[in-house]
């Protein structure tokens, strides 16, 4: 039985228990996905916010490795720590955002039109962004990152009924929004896929997909990269 440790729930915040469904979902048989809790971990809003992140996935996909998983699935779009802890564990990790890229570079082929990424965060974040596309070399083929929200709903996150929340939780009105998003975005870039910018964007998927958007889901472009080094 091979087991991959998937490093937290997810990017949304609010926390959750148990390994998230679309992993459950997607696991092979032979194949077992452990969560791992993060500790000290922060908000990764700011660039301090992200350093605290990063630590704080380091040393659980360290644990996680001496506890002997075969692989370590870094569960965020911001694939923190992802470096780091390549250069310190025996086992293969992944990142969520880089097999995203990676699998949106793939449809493309070589002289494709590229990705666009859509994110319910707001432009403030978008560092993380820039990170994952410096990290992976992938500047040049990113035709754009579209923001759903605006800079002050951070200010209300999970308040009830914030902008942000109100995405997360794939309600009609919100994902009409991320609809009409999508589909300028595309028609604007000539984008050939487009990449759900957080993890807690996963229950989206069912739904673009319905729609006929050609989108890249990151926990899920993860955990498929992980199982396929976990079983080499």
């Amino acid at each position: 039985m091979a087991r991959i440790a998937v490093l937290g729930v997810g990017d949304g915040g609010q926390g959750g228990e148990g390994v998230p469904e679309p992993i459950r979902e997607l696991a092979s048989p032979g194949v077992e996905p452990v969560l791992v809790e993060l500790k000290g971990s922060a908000f990764p809003g700011t660039p301090e916010g992200r350093a605290i992140a990063e630590r704080a996935y380091v040393a659980a996909g360290i644990e996680a490795a001496r506890a002997g998983c075969d692989a370590i699935l870094v569960n965020t779009v911001g694939d923190y720590g992802l470096a780091a802890l390549r250069a310190q564990v025996p086992v293969p990790v992944v990142g969520c955002g880089e097999a995203a890229v990676r699998a949106a570079q793939a449809r493309g082929g070589v002289q494709g039109g590229g990705f666009a990424i859509v994110t319910l965060w707001p432009p403030r974040m978008g560092f993380i962004y820039r990170h994952v596309l410096a990290d992976a070399g992938a500047q040049d083929d990113c035709r754009a990152i579209r923001f759903l929200s605006r800079d002050e709903d951070l200010e209300t996150l999970h308040q009830g009924g914030d902008p942000i929340s109100e995405f997360m939780t794939c309600g009609f009105a919100p994902m009409q929004e991320v609809r009409r998003v999508c589909e300028a975005t595309l028609a604007e870039t000539g984008a050939d896929a487009l990449i759900t910018g957080c993890t807690c964007m996963a229950g989206m998927l069912p739904i673009l997909e319905g729609w006929g958007l050609p989108v890249v889901e990151p926990m899920r472009a993860g955990w498929r990269a992980a199982e396929a080094l976990a079983r080499r």
